[in-house]
C-alpha cells in the first residue's frame, strides 16, 4: 500500500513539473507567434531578441519594482515601424531575479512623430479597496468625468494639468480606452512618448489593442499601421 502511495505521489510530481514546463514554453511560442503575426499585418519589421531597449524604458521603470540592478534584463519579439504620427516600439521583457526566477511583461512605445498637443497623464485600473483609501488619507488625485461613470470607475486618470487632460479624454477618446480595455495596464504619456506596461501580453487582440490606443491619443482615426 505504502508502495502505491509513493508512485502514485511521485507520478503526480512528474505530471505537475510536465504541464509547468509544457505551459511555459506554450506562452513563449504564443509571444512569438502573436508578435510575428502582428508585424506582418502591419507591415512593421519583427526580430526575436535584441539587446536594445528604448530611453522610455527608464520612464516605465521609474515605476516599477524591476528598477533593482539584481534583475537581468532581456528584450525579444521586438516589433517596431513608424507613420506620419508615431514611431512604434513593442517588446516582451524577461527578467531574471533572485534564483533565476523568471518575470515577464510586455511593454510598447509609440513616440510623438508630429506636431499634435497632447498633455503629460498617468492611467491604469481601478483597485476599489486600495484607491478608496489612497484618495482618502493620502489625496490621491483621480481625474473622473460626471457624465461617463462607467470610465471613471474602470480607471484612475492623473495628470499635471487637469484642465487639459479633461479635454483631451473627450468621450470619443474614453470610449477608445474601454472598447480596447487592456486589464491591468499602465498607461503613462510623458515627453512625447506613449508608453502602454502590460503583463503577460501573449494574444494578437490585445496587441492590436494597444495600437487602436495609440491610433487614437495620436489622432490617427484610420490605422495606417
Amino acid at each position: 500500500m505504502i508502495l502505491v502511495i509513493a508512485i502514485v505521489c511521485v507520478g503526480g510530481f512528474l505530471f505537475l513539473c510536465y504541464y509547468m514546463i509544457n505551459s511555459y514554453n506554450k506562452r513563449i511560442q504564443e509571444r512569438r507567434s502573436s508578435a510575428k503575426i502582428f508585424a506582418q499585418r502591419h507591415k512593421l519589421t519583427f526580430g526575436e531578441n535584441t539587446g536594445y531597449a528604448p530611453a522610455a524604458e527608464q520612464e516605465y521603470d521609474s515605476d516599477e519594482a524591476y528598477t533593482s540592478s539584481s534583475f537581468k534584463v532581456s528584450y525579444n519579439n521586438i516589433v517596431c515601424g513608424e507613420n506620419d504620427k508615431f514611431i512604434l516600439y513593442m517588446h516582451d521583457r524577461k527578467l531574471i531575479g533572485h534564483k533565476n526566477n523568471e518575470y515577464y511583461d510586455y511593454v510598447a512605445y509609440f513616440v510623438k512623430n508630429n506636431d499634435k498637443d497632447i498633455p503629460d497623464f498617468f492611467m491604469r485600473d481601478e483597485v476599489f479597496l486600495k484607491d478608496a483609501v489612497l484618495k482618502k488619507f493620502a489625496n490621491e488625485q483621480d481625474i473622473n468625468f460626471s457624465d461617463d461613470d462607467l470610465f471613471s470607475k474602470i480607471f484612475i486618470l492623473q495628470g499635471p494639468n487637469e484642465g487639459k487632460v479633461r479635454k483631451f479624454f473627450d468621450r470619443k477618446m474614453r470610449q477608445i480606452f474601454v472598447q480596447n480595455r487592456l486589464e491591468g495596464a499602465v498607461f503613462i504619456y510623458k515627453n512625447d512618448t506613449l508608453i502602454i506596461g502590460f503583463e503577460n501580453s501573449t494574444t494578437l487582440q490585445q496587441k492590436e489593442s494597444m495600437l487602436a490606443i495609440a491610433n487614437a491619443v495620436f489622432g490617427n482615426s484610420k490605422k495606417t499601421l
